[in-house]
Formats: C-alpha cells, sequence, structure tokens
C-alpha cells in the first residue's frame, strides 16, 4: 500500500513542523535525545540490537510504547543502537514523529500504513526543513544537505528531492517556512573563511 499522503496533508505536516520548531525554539543540527528529553520521552538506545518485544512492532529500527504513570500515559522510545549513528537519529526522529501527531491514541482512526508515511515525512521534514535547507545550502547538493544537517545520503536525497519540488512550484517562502527561517538557530557556526565571504572580506 502506498504511503504517499495528499498534498493538503503534507501542508499541514510541514505547518505542525514550524509548530514544533517554533514552540522549543530548536537548533539545528537537530539532536533528537535533547527534543526527547524536552517532550518527556524517555528513550533506551539498545547497544545489541531491539529486544524480543520489537517483534510486536514489525521494525528491526525502533519502536515506542506508551507507558501509565500517576501522570497519565508517557511514552518509552526504544532504538536499535546497532544500525549506523546517522539512521538512529533519523529513527529517533521518526518516533518522535508519532508523538507529535498524536498517532498513539487508542482512537486513531489512522491505518499503521499513513501514520508511517506521514511519521517519515515529518521525520525528514524536521531534520531539514525546506525554508533551512534553501538558506544554509545555496547549492543544493544532496551531500552538502547530509553534512549541513546530520542526514544520511538516503535521508538528505529524499530532503534534496522535496525541496526541488518545493521551488519548482514557487513553495518556498509560505507563512510556515517565514516562521522556521525566524524561529531557528545553529548550533555550529560556519567556518571563519565561509563567515569572510558573508561579509565581503575574502
Amino acid at each position: 500500500m502506498s504511503r504517499k499522503l495528499t498534498s493538503s496533508r503534507y501542508e499541514e505536516i510541514k505547518r505542525l513542523g514550524a509548530d514544533w520548531i517554533e514552540d522549543y525554539d530548536l537548533v539545528y543540527p537537530l539532536e533528537p535525545l535533547e527534543i526527547a528529553e524536552v517532550l518527556g520521552v524517555h528513550v533506551a538506545i539498545h547497544a545489541d540490537g531491539l529486544p524480543p518485544t520489537a517483534q510486536r512492532f514489525s521494525t528491526s529500527d525502533g519502536y515506542t510504547e506508551p507507558v501509565a504513570s500517576r501522570h497519565g500515559w508517557k511514552f518509552r522510545i526504544h532504538v536499535n543502537g546497532a544500525t549506523p549513528e546517522l539512521r538512529q537519529r533519523f529513527t529517533l526522529m521518526h518516533e518522535l514523529s508519532h508523538i507529535w501527531l498524536d498517532h498513539l491514541r487508542a482512537d486513531t482512526t489512522l491505518t499503521d500504513d499513513r501514520a508511517e508515511g506521514e511519521a517519515n515525512f515529518l521525520a525528514n521534514y524536521m531534520l531539514a526543513p525546506d525554508a533551512l535547507v534553501v538558506m544554509w545550502v545555496p547549492e543544493l547538493s544532496i551531500s552538502s544537505i547530509a553534512r549541513a544537517f546530520q542526514m544520511s545520503d538516503e535521508a538528505a536525497e529524499l530532503a534534496h528531492g522535496r525541496v526541488i519540488r518545493a521551488i519548482s512550484r514557487n513553495a518556498i517562502g509560505r507563512p510556515h517556512d517565514q516562521r522556521i527561517a525566524e524561529s531557528s538557530t545553529r548550533r555550529i557556526e560556519p567556518p571563519a573563511t565561509e563567515l569572510s565571504a558573508w561579509l565581503g572580506l575574502a
């Protein structure tokens, strides 16, 4: 079954991503473990691979389980620590996206396939939002996107394709893009040579 979403749902998820970035003053490149801590989500990274309970979730990368507490439902994310680090980053953002999109309610009517498609899209978008890719990676190469946003080449290729499509539709600069550009900050300053060039000193 296809995980493709409607255009309006893609745009709605981008707006929800902008809310997330704005509400929590997120810093780039993202640190998913920091985001989980702020959201009160416990993360278990299993160095030797996921525990046997992962079989219930049909995954080899990671999964989220609701945990009852006296303050209501909390969430625990399990990540396969035997996978490459960049894969773990994406997996954790994917699971956090399920939580942010409210997919884990018992009364949700979403199919698993639809929920996975939405979480995949939001995770990729959060790691490299269109507005920040255009601002910070002017050459728009896949390798530069991967380096700037600490993504795998596969994830960076998806972000690259998404940004190119947005540019071709003149869809960059919408209100959610402006909110992201105004509220996001960089964790890593550009090298001095780049900074000099920007200031016209090189």
